[in-house]
C-alpha cells in the first residue's frame, strides 16, 4: 500500500512493515512518485519480493534499490496532475454512488416497512 502523508503529520511509529521514502532532490515532484508506486504494476512487484507468511514485509535495501523512471520535472509535474485529477474524480464519483445507494437503502426500508404507500 502507498500512502501520502503531509509533512505536518506528527510523529508515527515505523516498523518493518513500512518503508518511510522522502523525496529530497528538487528535479523530482513527489507526487509523481506516489503515483508511480501506486502503479498495480510496481505494487505486484514488491508483492512478489515480499518475506515472511502472516505479515508481509519489505527490506530497507530493497526500497532503496528501486529505480524509478524519471521523465524532465515538468513532464513529471504534468503527468502528476492529471492523475490526481483523475483520483478526485474517482473519489467524487464513488461519493455520488455511495449517497445513491444509502438513498435507495433507505427508499426500501421506508417501502417494505409500510411508511409510505405507492398510490
Amino acid at each position: 500500500r502507498v500512502v501520502r502523508l503531509n509533512s505536518d503529520f506528527g510523529l508515527a511509529n515505523i516498523n518493518q512493515h513500512i518503508a518511510r521514502i522522502r523525496v529530497k532532490d528538487p528535479s523530482v515532484f513527489s507526487d509523481f512518485v506516489f503515483h508511480w508506486l501506486s502503479q498495480p504494476s510496481v505494487r505486484a512487484n514488491y508483492g512478489l519480493i515480499t518475506t515472511g507468511q502472516a505479515y508481509p514485509q519489505i527490506s530497507l535495501k530493497q526500497v532503496r534499490e528501486t529505480l524509478i523512471p524519471l521523465p524532465i520535472l515538468e513532464e513529471q509535474t504534468a503527468i502528476a496532475t492529471v492523475l490526481s485529477d483523475m483520483d478526485a474524480e474517482l473519489a467524487a464519483l464513488e461519493a455520488r454512488r455511495d449517497k445513491t445507494r444509502a438513498l435507495k437503502q433507505g427508499m426500501m426500508q421506508e417501502l417494505l416497512t409500510g411508511r409510505i404507500r405507492l398510490a
